[in-house]
């Protein structure tokens, strides 16, 4: 059998109503189904099927790599179980604090990584990052 190489989660959304204000709040739960570096047998494939999983991410391994690579690493390491967890949990990181919703923690985000005027190379810039990044661009 082959490795998982991240959890594999059962998701579903819980509405609850809010009893100081009355709104309707829409909670994300995750179930873990089966944990990260699973060796997968057949009694697993039952279990995924039956949750409704639609998508695994299997180890890959060659046989001259070792068993670890950083993608693997890193996910071993990574405390979220979706996006929205892993855009809060940078935030926290980057801010030491809790942002007022989910947009704006995608924002500041988003500024601070992809902002074309934060890292605006210039033309001789741009050119030897492509070159040392193998990249060609139109």
């Amino acid at each position: 059998g082959r490795k998982l190489a991240a959890r594999v989660l059962k998701t579903w959304i819980e509405d609850f109503v809010d009893e100081d204000t009355g709104e309707v709040v829409s909670i994300e739960r995750n179930e873990v189904v089966i944990d990260r570096e699973t060796v997968i047998e057949s009694e697993h494939v039952d279990i995924i099927l039956e949750s409704g999983v639609q998508t695994i991410l299997v180890h890959k391994e060659k046989p001259n790599q070792s068993d670890f690579s950083i993608i693997y690493n890193t996910l071993q390491k990574d405390p979220s179980n979706s996006e929205k967890e892993a855009v809060l949990y940078i935030y926290r990181q980057l801010r030491n604090a809790d942002p007022a919703d989910d947009a704006s923690a995608r924002e500041v985000i988003n500024n601070l990584f992809f902002s074309e005027k934060r890292y605006d190379l210039g033309d001789v810039g741009r050119y030897r990052i492509n070159r040392k990044l193998d990249l060609t661009t139109d």
